[in-house]
């Protein structure tokens, strides 16, 4: 079984590094930020949304995956045939989605487990419920790492369906309204975190 490690050991990696947290909003394939988001010291994107990497809309480079999901497990291996990237897993150790992550888990260069103190605190924060990834990723740079700046692409807190998805179920599970007031504050309260514009 692959061993998950502490993010502990990945937090020092993003000292003075600016981070691009590539998010999944349907209107990053038209975007133009390609460039911007690969000239980055270090590149995070999510769940499927590699799937849907181009070099002018969304760039191509993936150095940290994070994962709540195990999704369709064959879509990895085109991705992980050009890229390697580290992989961040989100859910508990005991959940079913982690024993079908644990499939795949080997084929990445690395694996991490997130905090779950860390993902419990804002699980209390949202009303008990289930923060998205992005939000966890957002949460986790901010308070346990020295990164220089972490640009966010692609975060519209589901005014468009997820790149990846057929319809706007993830709502049922998450609290959008809630996280954009809580990424908006942490956006006033850290000068490192800027929101890109869409266009």
């Amino acid at each position: 079984m692959t061993a998950l490690a502490d993010m502990a050991q990945l937090a020092p990696r993003c000292a003075g590094k600016s981070v691009a947290v590539v998010g999944n909003a349907a209107w990053m394939q038209e975007a133009t930020h390609g460039p911007a988001i690969d000239a980055a010291d270090m590149v995070l994107r999510f769940n499927q949304g590699f799937r849907f990497c181009a070099p002018e809309t969304t760039g191509v480079r993936t150095d940290l995956l994070a994962l709540g999901a195990a999704g369709a497990l064959g879509a990895y291996d085109a991705f992980l045939a050009r890229t390697m990237p580290a992989a961040i897993w989100t859910r508990r150790l005991d959940s079913k989605a982690t024993a079908k992550f644990l499939g795949v888990a080997g084929k990445f260069r690395e694996v991490f487990h997130y905090d779950q103190g860390l993902r419990d605190a804002l699980h209390g924060e949202l009303g008990r419920q289930r923060p998205t990834t992005g939000l966890l990723m957002v949460h986790w740079l901010l308070s346990a790492t020295n990164a220089a700046r972490i640009d966010l692409y692609g975060f519209d807190f589901f005014a468009t369906p997820p790149i990846f998805a057929h319809a706007d179920v993830p709502k049922v599970f998450h609290a959008p309204e809630a996280e954009r007031a809580l990424i908006e504050r942490w956006g006033i309260e850290d000068p490192r975190l800027r929101f890109v514009s869409r266009a």
